[in-house]
């Protein structure tokens, strides 16, 4: 039975636009799915909410969520940012001013031939949104102003000639989102009409263009509800930035509301964590579970300290499985010198090659390669995250995804083990899967991708989730949003955590970054907490080990961390 706190039961209250600074371990999901539930049970079936997240990971966690508390969502949407611009907005509304598409439109990052010239149209129509940004929509409709038509004839005619042969430049799709609402009637109009509430999850990561559209999407009266944390803000070199979050945090038209107590954990982390952003708090004097550990030697040696007191570490707390450990580091070479002399089996999180890729097939494939390795996993689940099958009008686009993804799980697990080379049967199908899913994008990126996985048949293993006697190791970036019992965090060097650019120049951004990532390591720890650092370190630039400096993110807080009993 949920029990808001205090802080929740506000947020749960609260019927207008609305910020909501959401620290780690707050219970944000539970709480907004509430929110969610409470919004939809007094809408017609016609209407719904949106809820969006960054990754397909987290958006697919909130809709079970919420599906789990509400089993009617109506006509609410839960997907990605790009995701939802692409299926609400470019797809049903652009086909007014650049044409109908003569196949699916393929959204990726166009050749680099083109790199200069996208440079130079994100330019020009955020030069557009700038100069019109302190009109109303009602202004803007009543002086007839159409934004499109302030785009030169020679840019109107790249986008609308590429829409028509099925293609869109990714970069493009947050600022053509935002042209094609300020010029749409029709398509503000739908957006008032189906969605009451829109939802969005890590706000701390948007970009200026999901800050615009935001606003903008408020202003037609739909309730909007920004999520985030700026402490937890990790991804400033891609142009996310916390400062859109921070600028709604001084927006008189919402509503703002803390969730700042972490009931994941451990209390000697909650205050370390706190004490790291410079909160007043007391040193914890018993049970303090934040452990520094020095170890002489190198990365090697740490993984050595490891394989040494992994049995005292399990049993001191209680751990029944090596999946329950996190290693976090900064830098993926720091995780493979970490596992050079240990024993202990494990799971590295690598970079995959669909990380880098944001179209919504290799999203999909993402998903189902996931999905499928997974046996913790269910179909129905899966089916869920991109289908409603409460909608009678979807329910034949469910029953043939569903044959289709039951088909790609049991040819591609045949596949990984060697059983049938199944390549082109798995192909085929994923191929008339995203024609269900998404009848109007094109697959080719995808299925490319796919052919190179398969080719490269260890590259599954990537996919593959942790087994319960393996410890669990990736980079900070990937560990957000997940937890552990235990957490290793290594890296905690100077020149490291915190960078260059701070040591040597004062740069506070710089700072702040490094600051926001150790942050979210150090928030990954439910039952303890081991901070890591050695005499030396390895220096990729010169492929050799170097005289290493404890991070001054260690030494700031000595007095509040303990010393482990070393094996």
């Amino acid at each position: 039975m949920y029990k808001p706190t205090t802080q929740q039961q506000k947020i749960l209250e609260c019927s207008g636009n609305c910020v909501v600074v959401a620290g780690p371990g707050s219970g944000k999901t539970t709480t907004i799915a509430h929110k969610i539930c409470s919004v939809v049970d007094c809408l017609n079936w016609y209407e719904g909410v949106a809820a969006i997240s960054y990754t397909n990971k987290a958006s697919g966690e909130l809709r079970e969520k919420t599906k789990s508390i509400c089993s009617d969502l109506k006509n609410s949407y839960f997907s990605t940012i790009d995701s939802f611009y692409i299926g609400n907005i470019i797809i049903p509304f652009g086909k007014r001013f650049f044409g109908i598409p003569n196949k699916k439109l393929s959204v990726e990052n166009l050749d680099d031939y083109y790199s200069d010239l996208i440079s130079n149209i994100l330019a020009e129509i955020e030069g557009i949104l700038f100069k019109f940004r302190d009109y109303s929509i009602k202004q803007l409709e009543e002086n007839q102003i159409n934004l499109i038509n302030e785009l030169k004839e020679s840019t109107l005619h790249f986008i609308a000639q590429k829409f028509k042969d099925g293609m869109m430049d990714l970069r493009l799709v947050g600022v053509l989102s935002n042209l094609i609402f300020l010029s749409s009637k029709a398509c503000r109009k739908y957006f008032a009409s189906r969605f009451k509430y829109i939802f969005i999850d890590e706000f701390q990561d948007s970009g200026q263009n999901q800050y615009l559209l935001f606003l903008r999407i408020a202003e037609i009266g739909v309730k909007c509800w920004a999520i985030g944390d700026i402490n937890q803000s990790i991804f400033r070199f891609a142009k996310k930035d916390a400062k859109y979050l921070k600028e709604l945090l001084s927006n008189k038209e919402f509503n703002k509301f803390p969730m700042n107590i972490n009931h994941r954990c451990h209390p000697s982390i909650n205050v370390y964590s706190r004490k790291l952003l410079g909160f007043d708090e007391t040193v914890v004097e018993k049970d303090n579970r934040v452990f520094e550990v020095f170890v002489d030697g190198t990365e090697y040696d740490i993984g050595v300290w490891f394989n040494q007191n992994l049995a005292l570490i399990k049993k001191q707390f209680n751990l029944k499985h090596n999946s329950q450990i996190g290693i976090l580091a900064k830098k993926n070479i720091t995780l493979e010198k970490f596992l050079e002399r240990i024993d202990i089996p494990h799971k590295l999180f690598n970079k995959t090659i669909l990380d880098e890729d944001r179209s919504l097939c290799s999203g999909l494939l993402g998903a189902l390669l996931t999905m499928s390795l997974d046996e913790k996993q269910t179909v129905y689940n899966f089916i869920d995250e991109y289908l409603d099958r409460e909608i009678s009008r979807e329910r034949y686009r469910v029953q043939k995804t569903t044959k289709l993804v039951k088909a790609f799980r049991e040819n591609l697990v045949e596949f990984h083990q060697d059983f049938n080379d199944t390549t082109e049967i798995i192909i085929k199908i994923f191929k008339d899967l995203c024609g269900v899913v998404y009848p109007d994008i094109d697959d080719q990126r995808a299925v490319l991708h796919l052919e190179y996985i398969l080719d490269n048949k260890r590259k599954l293993n990537d996919f593959l989730p942790a087994k319960d006697n393996e410890i669990q190791l990736m980079n900070l970036y990937k560990s957000k949003g997940l937890e552990f019992e235990v957490v290793v965090h290594l890296d905690l060097y100077q020149f490291l955590l915190p960078e260059f650019d701070w040591i040597k120049y004062q740069d506070y951004e710089n700072y702040s970054d490094s600051l926001n990532l150790h942050y979210v390591g150090i928030t990954r720890a439910k039952s303890a907490l081991f901070l890591m650092s050695s005499s030396l370190r390895y220096q990729a630039a010169k492929d050799k080990f170097i005289p290493a400096q404890k991070s001054e993110f260690l030494t700031d807080l000595e007095v509040f961390q303990s010393k482990w009993v070393q094996v």
